[in-house]
């Protein structure tokens, strides 16, 4: 049984910062336009707890990170604000609070995450087919949006078969179990979720951004197709026709998809 349901964006980090082990959630205040409307002192104070100099101001709409939809992007999000000026962060929260349908969605803000050495966002299984593999998008460069807004230009994949227990990356393993505890967390084995390692005083931790369920709506499921036993007998096979033969040029054979295709023929 789920320990917890999925809600918004927001209140689904607010959820885990007394449940997560494996990867910490940064502080947060909530909020919306209905309260910024009503009561803007309280606000700007609220966000002043957060002893942050600059901060992330980030949607949380009902209508975006559901069962049906994901609405990525949909909605504005602002980063780099300056704490200590009054009017650019009012300024931030009003432009993102007006990019969502309702006054009482509401406005994630948090202190913005400095000095990340990997950043990026991973899938318990294949979005696309969900077959059993977690899947990591990330890179190294210190942004915190690169992935996520597709800017990168170094951008790394790794996928890991869900049975497969041995890593050769630490921090990658680290990434995975988060995954995974977010799985028993949820009861949910088809996550979406935003990552970044970061130093912090003087070590690197593991910070979750974000969770939400992937969408599966009209999509082929082969979460069950591919057994361990299955693969192995590729593996073998695979092996196998690696091996050299006699008559054949070289000590390994080289396999493609379709590499000698004749254009003519297309």
């Amino acid at each position: 049984m789920a320990e917890l349901k999925f809600r918004t964006k927001a209140q689904n980090l607010k959820n885990l910062q007394t449940k997560l082990k494996k990867a910490k959630v940064l502080p947060l205040v909530l909020t919306s336009l209905e309260e910024l409307i009503s009561n803007e002192d309280k606000v700007l104070q609220d966000i002043q707890t957060l002893k942050a100099n600059r901060l992330i101001i980030r949607s949380s709409s009902l209508s975006e990170d559901s069962m049906k939809n994901s609405n990525a992007g949909a909605f504005l999000s602002l980063a780099n604000i300056k704490a200590d000026s009054k009017d650019e962060l009012l300024k931030a929260l009003y432009e993102v609070a007006n990019s969502m349908p309702s006054k009482s969605d509401e406005i994630l803000v948090q202190p913005m995450l400095e000095n990340i050495t990997l950043c990026g966002v991973g899938f318990s299984v294949d979005k696309d087919n969900f077959s059993p593999y977690f899947c990591l998008q990330y890179d190294e460069n210190g942004s915190n949006s690169s992935i996520t807004d597709g800017s990168s230009k170094s951008a790394k994949t790794y996928y890991h078969y869900r049975d497969y227990l041995e890593f050769k990356d630490i921090r990658l393993q680290k990434i995975i179990e988060l995954i995974k505890e977010l799985e028993v967390l949820y009861d949910c084995c088809f996550l979406d979720v935003e990552f970044a390692f970061a130093i912090q005083d003087d070590e690197e931790e593991l910070f979750c951004l974000q969770v939400r369920p992937l969408v599966m709506h009209e999509k082929n499921n082969l979460f069950h197709s591919l057994p361990k036993e299955a693969l192995y007998r590729f593996y073998k096979r695979f092996e196998t026709l690696k091996e050299s033969r006699s008559r054949v040029l070289g000590d390994e054979a080289i396999f493609g998809v379709m590499p000698d295709w004749n254009p003519a023929e297309i």
